[in-house]
């Protein structure tokens, strides 16, 4: 199974979708467990992860977002009136001073 991810302007794609659907499809949620975990400390501040998510996941995959830590979670509706894409980002960095 290829593990192999490649960057293309801060998103990360996976060469074999259909492995990693193969390899959760006991728990439809353990993808989205164990990419929110390990990517958080990969991103930069400010850094968005967002995932495409399957009919009546958004709701679970919200809550895996921010039992995560991450913050400004958002989810898109797809043209067919679903909830598709999942989103949330590091948190930015603060600046104190002047």
């Amino acid at each position: 199974m290829s593990r192999r991810w490649r960057a293309s302007r801060n998103v990360w794609t996976s060469y074999s979708l259909f492995n990693v659907r193969v390899l959760y499809r006991e728990d439809g949620l353990k993808f989205y467990r164990a990419v929110a975990k390990k990517w958080k400390r990969a991103l930069k501040p400010g850094g968005k992860l967002a995932f495409e998510v399957g009919f009546d996941q958004a709701p679970a995959v919200e809550y895996i977002l921010a039992e995560h830590g991450y913050q400004d979670i958002q989810t898109t509706l797809d043209p067919g009136m679903h909830w598709r894409v999942v989103e949330g980002s590091t948190g930015q960095i603060e600046f104190f001073g002047g």
